[in-house]
């Protein structure tokens, strides 16, 4: 019987088990993810300094580049707002991924435990109940032992 037990808490174990897969597979997508748009948003940043370093040291630039240049810096400026959106949802993303996974692995060491536990039991069971029958075996041989003498 608690063979039977232990066979259909290894069948949860292993559920389990492609839980905690499919959790650490999300997980890794969505950091990867969220690591390529910080990569991202590190370039804009670096170009808007050096499109910035550039602009304060032309000299001889007319009103209209000026404005022009502004503009364009404008799109940059408002590109990086969005990435930096954009990587802040992905950060929460990643953090209820992460989670997710958490739990999923607690789950899994827990179900893994008891299933550890159960099968010790069961041996120290089964141990107890061959060491009950070596004895009764070795008593009857010494009762019979000593009818023979």
């Amino acid at each position: 019987m608690a063979l039977s037990k232990l066979e259909r808490l290894r069948v949860l174990v292993d559920l389990a088990q492609d839980e905690l897969d499919k959790a650490q597979d999300v997980f890794v997508t969505v950091r990867s993810q969220r690591d390529e748009y910080q990569m991202q948003l590190d370039s804009l940043l670096e170009y808007h300094s050096d499109y910035v370093g550039q602009l304060t040291k032309s000299r001889d630039t007319s009103v209209m580049q000026l404005q022009t240049m502004q503009a364009f810096l404008d799109k940059v400026t408002s590109a990086i707002h969005s990435q930096t959106q954009q990587v802040r949802q992905l950060d929460e993303v990643v953090e209820k991924a992460h989670a997710e996974w958490l739990e999923k692995r607690v789950r899994h060491q827990s179900l893994e435990k008891l299933c550890q536990k159960i099968e010790k039991d069961h041996h120290a069971k089964l141990e107890k109940q061959e060491q009950k029958l070596l004895d009764e075996l070795a008593s009857q041989r010494f009762v019979h032992g000593f009818r023979e003498d």
